[in-house]
């Protein structure tokens, strides 16, 4: 969350894609760089699941590759697609946008005090919606950073 990754694999269960894509969300808000592995296809096919990998590309606007790990299928295109993210001079911007109107109106009040806290560490607006969802972990880790002033854990003079 707080470091500045190349590149994000988000990995999830083709046969419960949906509780996975949460993960993949607030991913998409603080990495500019994000894959989406969809894995487990043979379990999913055996359960009569397909997933349109092609579809959840256009509409998440980054890429998705589809693999079964435990077959070694996919995983070859896995390293060329996070090769071809990490070498790109453009960034595909995932889609955003995904919240209600109240949700974004709440964010944009708060941005301005995220945007001091996070300080150009890490991305304000990640740093709002946590706030929003109360997530006590990130507050208080964000708190520390800011009392260090970001330099590895010592407490700056004043």
């Amino acid at each position: 969350c707080f470091g500045r990754p190349d590149a994000v694999i988000v990995v999830a269960d083709a046969s419960c894609l949906a509780r996975n894509l949460v993960l993949l969300l607030q991913v998409m808000e603080i990495s500019e760089r994000v894959i989406l592995c969809v894995n487990l296809l043979d379990e999913a096919k055996k359960n009569g699941i397909s997933v349109n990998l092609l579809r959840l590309e256009e509409i998440l606007r980054l890429s998705v590759v589809g693999t079964s790990a435990r077959c070694k299928e996919g995983l070859y295109e896995l390293k060329n697609v996070l090769v071809r993210v990490c070498d790109e001079g453009t960034v595909r911007r995932p889609r955003m946008g995904l919240y209600s109107s109240a949700v974004e109106t709440a964010v944009e009040k708060l941005l301005p005090y995220a945007e001091r806290a996070a300080g150009g560490r890490f991305d304000a607006r990640w740093l709002a919606l946590r706030a929003l969802e109360e997530d006590r972990d990130c507050i208080r880790k964000v708190q520390r950073m800011m009392i260090s002033g970001g330099n590895g854990g010592k407490v700056r003079e004043r």
